[in-house]
């Protein structure tokens, strides 16, 4: 047997029913506008992002494992340094990913006044974005299958601004 496949594998559950014995990371991503902070290993440079595709889909990349594909939008113009760093990194960068944090869309004075409850009115909703820092967020939005659901009965939009074709998310 292979001891070194057994180590890595030792957080698994080995009881019936249990895959995992501690909750997966992406277990803590169920709403669209939750964010991760990712942090070069060598330099310290950190910078939080939102996700950038919907819970359903992060899931769906490996739905029986503990590792995940999600996306992350970086604008490669931005004004933001660190922003920039972590748009131009290539392999063998070493990355650490923060727990998933934030509550979604969500207004903290108004919480009835969310995305989830403008599903569950029957509500028209509207989204602005404007760049790609603005575009990111809502790509996750937009294929939420809550949110597709959703536009087969009432209004959706999407408006986007943006400075020219290079800043097209």
């Amino acid at each position: 047997a292979d001891e070194r496949g057994d180590e890595l594998l030792n957080h698994r559950q080995r009881t019936s029913g249990t895959l995992f014995k501690h909750a997966r990371w992406i277990d803590a991503f169920e709403l669209p506008g939750q964010y991760v902070t990712i942090t070069d290993v060598d330099s310290g440079k950190a910078i939080s992002k939102p996700i950038s595709v919907s819970p359903y889909r992060a899931r769906s990349t490996a739905p029986n494992s503990d590792v995940s594909v999600v996306e992350l939008l970086l604008d490669t113009g931005s004004d933001d340094g660190d922003e920039n760093f972590f748009a131009a990194a290539q392999p063998p960068m070493r990355l650490r990913v923060s727990a998933v944090k934030g509550c979604g869309f969500e207004n903290p004075l108004f919480p009835e006044y969310c995305l989830k409850s403008a599903i569950e009115r029957g509500h028209a909703i509207v989204c602005v974005a404007g760049g790609p820092r603005g575009m990111g967020p809502l790509r996750s939005v937009i294929e939420w299958p809550p949110v597709s659901s959703h536009a087969g009965k009432n209004p959706v939009t999407l408006l986007y601004l943006h400075a020219g074709d290079s800043q097209s998310a």
